[in-house]
Order: C-alpha cells, then structure tokens, then sequence
C-alpha cells in the first residue's frame, strides 16, 4: 500500500472515508467524515440553543446538515446580486448575517425533522433490551412556538443577509458586509 500511496495521504474535505481492516479473518470497518468546508456555524452553538434536545443527532449529522446550509448562503449571497463577499479565507470574512442565517436554518431543519419524527411515532416509544421490550406513551412536545421563532429569527436573517433588511438589535452602517463585534467570542 505504501507503494501505491506514498507515506502520506491528504484527505479531500467534504468526504466520506471508510476504512476496512482484515486481521486474521475478522473484518472491522470505521467510517470517518473529513473537514467540512464551508461551515458558518458551530455544533457547539446548535447544541448550546437546545440543549438535549438534539441529542439524538451525532455531530457530523449536524455539521453535515451546517455545511448544507452554509453552501446554501453563499448561494444566496451570490443570487441576491449584493455585491456582500464571502471569503472563506480571510479572518472575519464570513458576514455575520450568513452565520446566523446558517445557524438558525440549521435549527429550523432539525427540530422540524425531530418534530416530524415524533409526530409519526404516535405517541408511543419502545426501547428493547434483550429479550425484553418496554413501551410507554409519550406526550410530543408543542413544537409550533418554536418552530414559529425559529422560522421568523431564519427570515429576517435572510433579509438581512440577502440586503432585504436590516440585522435584528443593530443598525445598518455604510458599506459594512460584517457584524462589527463578529469576532468576539465572549462577553
């Protein structure tokens, strides 16, 4: 194999790798996400909004469904004619109105998904443990408030970020295509 590939394999970002290990008839196979890119938020940030809610999606579900989402913002961007840069390259060149357009479409998605799954499951919940299976009712959780909050906090960030208006608690400054406090990452 060395041969083939060298002593040293660069991994593609945005890649799906699975690796097969044969030892002595026995077959172990590990999967593994590469560097998402680009990527305008954080799991941490998704997960700090709600907590455990989303626990039942692993991070790269989640950093998947943010990579999905950030391409889509830059499409956006693009569409909508602005003139508004993207530099992925360039410290603070992510503007502040795509990180949060990312960051509350990627809540949108996942709690309608999470809404939806509940909502099929009929109120009824097993766990199977062995031979033995439990079940029990459960009461889903009104989704409709904050699936309303995320919706509107989505549409006006897209305003914002498309040049349809201005960003929520702040007013709008010639020529400014970044937050101005974007780089802060605490009080």
């Amino acid at each position: 194999m060395v041969e083939r590939f060298g002593t040293e394999i660069r991994l593609e970002e945005n890649q799906l790798y699975t690796v097969t290990l044969a030892v002595k008839g026995q077959h172990k196979v590990v999967s593994f996400t590469s560097k998402y890119n680009p990527l305008f938020s954080t799991v941490r940030i998704i997960r700090s909004d709600f907590r455990d809610l989303f626990s039942t999606y692993s991070d790269d579900d989640i950093n998947r469904l943010i990579h999905d989402n950030s391409k889509l913002a830059m499409e956006l961007v693009l569409e909508s004619g602005t003139g508004v840069v993207i530099d992925l390259k360039a410290d603070g060149g992510i503007p502040y109105a795509a990180k949060q357009y990312v960051r509350y479409k990627t809540e949108l998605d996942l709690a309608t998904n999470l809404f939806l799954t509940l909502a099929t499951k009929g109120g009824q919940e097993d766990k199977t443990l062995a031979d033995m299976r439990i079940s029990r009712k459960v009461e889903a959780p009104s989704f409709s408030n904050v699936l309303k909050v995320l919706q509107q906090r989505l549409t006006s960030w897209e305003a914002q970020l498309i040049g349809r208006g201005a960003t929520p608690g702040s007013s709008v400054r010639s020529g400014a295509t970044v937050y101005p406090r974007a780089g802060r990452v605490s009080f």
